[in-house]
């Protein structure tokens, strides 16, 4: 008994006491104690930390039916033992109306350790939830915010926004975040957000961790720049993770849905799906300028029309190794880019993205006529582009520079079908091409000068299998070594190569002394949509080793064979 004893003692220690319940009306009722429902006591009160509002931590105020004044709470919950501020009291549901004219709804100065739950907002001037200094452990969760003004919350330092309601109708922006230096963490988790006419959704300025999971966004109307943005100076950083959110916009962006520019916080992007049916978007769907080391992956993107569904770019800042890796993308457009680090064309920020890791996208395309790119990378070199799928595009892949020489990197293992050119080499030099399948695209292999008229040299073609269409294509007086295109199956009922303007068949092309060691035969895929290889496949074994394999030798191809079992395809 005793033991039981010190383990209740224990236990009463140890958990906070019950706290409680207060309620607060605008004008108060009775006698005004706050004691209960019909003695509710005044908004004037509560700000003023009457008894019984002068300890708040563990305690709950219920706020009830229509309030029109600021709620300023006059101190601070506790560690583990937050002040509770509702406004779902039964019959007395809480609605705050600033009528547009009052600044803010909740406004929290230098308290801490509050949870706010169960209010709805209505059109207050600068923000429905706002914290003045850096007020810590707040938690806002399960309200309501209608918004035709200012921002829905704006907090400086860590909070949690979770589960609430957020419609937007002209505000400038939902959630504002303006974290110090001293850093922090806000998590925005499981909210929905409604839109039809503001600016941005999400505002980043400051500092701090950022973590922005599991929200559903439905942009229905009006005019938006962004959903997801950063605004401040290149001396601003954190960290911001945008993670399982769902996103369906019916109108273009002004700027970007996701777009950081100005200060440095190593986005991560990933396990998203975003639903772009807008048909008059110009603008990149996810962008990226200057951020160290980007990462996105695992997203589902289905665009209508966007000129990058993906874009890394830099003004010069060196960046670190971006990743794009793991995403599907739908482009129903016929022009743009589905994946490009890099521009087109040479600046003062060439090559501050060397070294881009793009591997395992699935990249499917609107029309193999059009002009859409389904990988890009210009004025970077040293990518490492492997295990991609591309079809239906353009092109499969471009590298373009000026000159510059790859020294590490290559475009391995990748599938490209049904493109008007699989891969393209512009005005680079030594980029190792090894174990690709391209088939059934107009021009499997493009290699040319850029338009400045830098030539690409010293291309690698080793272990690819290229099937139907032109082959081979070299323009101008670009070159390829003849040991560096070897040991590739090249097989088609069209123009086996076209070098320098002169056509060549299987025979000459070998004649010149490439492709010595090569494969002229039906690669026997498994259909003409499967392109993992038959057991009888000429092309098994009959690579090289280029340093990638694990068989000695490789089967030729991004698709070896494999025990053939239906149900895994």
């Amino acid at each position: 008994m005793r033991r039981l004893f010190y383990i209740f003692v224990a236990l009463l220690i140890a958990c906070p006491a019950w706290g409680a319940n207060y309620f607060v009306s605008q004008s108060g009722a009775g006698a005004g104690t706050g004691a209960d429902v019909d003695n509710a006591a005044t908004v004037a009160t509560f700000n003023a930390g009457t008894a019984p509002f002068n300890s708040l931590a563990g305690n709950t105020v219920y706020f009830l039916d229509t309030i029109t004044t600021t709620i300023n709470p006059p101190g601070s919950g506790a560690v583990g033992n937050n002040a509770i501020l509702r406004g779902d009291y039964t019959d007395h549901a809480c609605t705050f109306d600033g009528g547009g004219t009052v600044d803010y709804g909740i406004e929290i100065s230098a308290d801490d350790y509050f949870t706010i739950t169960g209010l709805t907002f209505t059109d207050t001037k600068t923000a429905a939830v706002n914290s003045t200094t850096g007020s810590e452990g707040v938690t806002v969760t399960a309200n309501t915010f209608n918004m035709s003004a200012g921002s829905g919350i704006i907090t400086k330092s860590n909070w949690t926004i979770s589960n609430n309601t957020f419609n937007q109708v002209g505000s400038a922006q939902m959630i504002y975040t303006l974290i110090g230096a001293s850093g922090g963490t806000v998590s925005i988790t499981g909210n929905t957000f409604n839109y039809t006419g503001g600016t941005n959704i999400i505002y980043i300025r400051g500092y701090g961790t950022h973590n922005i999971t599991d929200n559903t966004f439905s942009i229905t109307g009006g005019t938006i720049a962004s959903l997801l943005s950063d605004f401040g100076s290149a001396s601003e950083s954190g960290a911001v993770t945008f993670t399982g959110n769902i996103v369906t916009s019916l109108v273009g962006f002004s700027s970007a849905a996701i777009i950081f520019k100005y200060g440095y916080f190593n986005p991560s992007i990933s396990n998203n799906i975003i639903t772009l049916t807008s048909a008059t978007n110009a603008k990149p769907v996810i962008s990226m300028v200057d951020q160290n080391s980007p990462s996105i992956f695992n997203n589902t993107l289905a665009i209508t029309k966007a000129t990058s569904a993906i874009s890394l770019t830099s003004t010069g800042s060196a960046s670190g190794v971006s990743t794009v890796s793991g995403n599907n993308i739908t482009m129903g457009y016929t022009a743009g880019y589905a994946i490009a680090v890099g521009s087109e064309n040479t600046s003062a920020s060439d090559y501050s993205l060397n070294g881009a890791i793009i591997n395992s996208n699935h990249i499917y395309g609107a029309d193999k006529s059009g002009t859409t790119h389904g990988i890009f990378v210009g004025f970077n070199i040293n990518a490492t582009i492997y295990h991609n799928t591309v079809s239906n595009n353009g092109y499969g892949v471009v590298v373009k520079a000026a000159g510059a020489t790859y020294t590490s990197g290559m475009v391995a293992y990748n599938t490209f079908s049904d493109c008007g050119i699989g891969v393209r080499i512009k005005g680079v030099n030594n980029v190792p091409i090894y174990n690709n399948t391209i088939a059934n695209s107009t021009q499997a292999l493009f290699i040319s000068e850029n338009t400045t008229g830098t030539l690409s040299t010293g291309t690698i073609i080793k272990n690819n299998l290229l099937y139907e269409g032109t082959l081979i294509t070299v323009l101008d007086t670009s070159t390829i070594a003849a040991n560096n295109s070897d040991y590739n199956l090249l097989y088609t009922s069209g123009s086996y190569v076209s070098y320098q303007a002169a056509s060549k068949n299987y025979s000459e092309w070998q004649a010149m002394g490439y492709d010595a060691n090569s494969v002229n035969s039906d690669p026997l895929f498994i259909s003409s949509t499967n392109f993992h290889l038959q057991s009888g496949s000429p092309a098994r074994g009959a690579g090289v080793n280029v340093g990638l394999i694990h068989l000695d030798p490789p089967d030729i191809g991004a698709e070896p064979y494999l025990q053939y079992v239906p149900w895994k395809h």
